[in-house]
């Protein structure tokens, strides 16, 4: 048996991250995303590369993250810019909402990996 993990594609991780979103078209949008795809890729080639090539397709996904990251924080400070100007509500700042899940999604999957107690047996010799 193989303790190597196999990458199921993003559409599990979208899922999770659209959880409470109800516009069909933002849905939809985060689905045909080309840099969701290319970060997907990466880390699918990664994950399946021998170990000597891993780090250097994972650095790929990671920089492909971070121009994503840069063009939200653009995005959204032109958004909010433009409604200001037009006296418009202000964008929801979904991502702080979604970085704030995913920390607590990772703090469930530590705590279940993390080792669990073992029940012991009594010492002998003792009262």
């Amino acid at each position: 048996m193989s303790d190597r993990y196999i990458f199921p594609g993003f559409t599990p991780f979208l899922s999770a991250a659209e959880a409470g979103v109800t516009d069909p078209v933002s849905l939809a949008n985060a689905r045909r995303q080309p840099a969701l795809r290319a970060v997907a890729t990466a880390c699918a080639q990664a994950t399946d590369a021998r170990p000597e090539h891993a780090p250097e397709m994972f650095a790929h996904a990671l920089n492909v993250l971070d121009g994503l990251a840069i063009a939200h924080a653009a995005a959204f400070a032109i958004t909010a810019a433009i409604a200001s100007k037009l006296g418009l509500d202000p964008p929801l700042n979904r991502a702080a909402d979604q970085a704030n899940r995913i920390a607590e999604l990772e703090a469930e999957l530590a705590a279940l990996k993390a080792p669990r107690p073992t029940a012991q047996s009594p010492t002998k010799g003792k009262a």
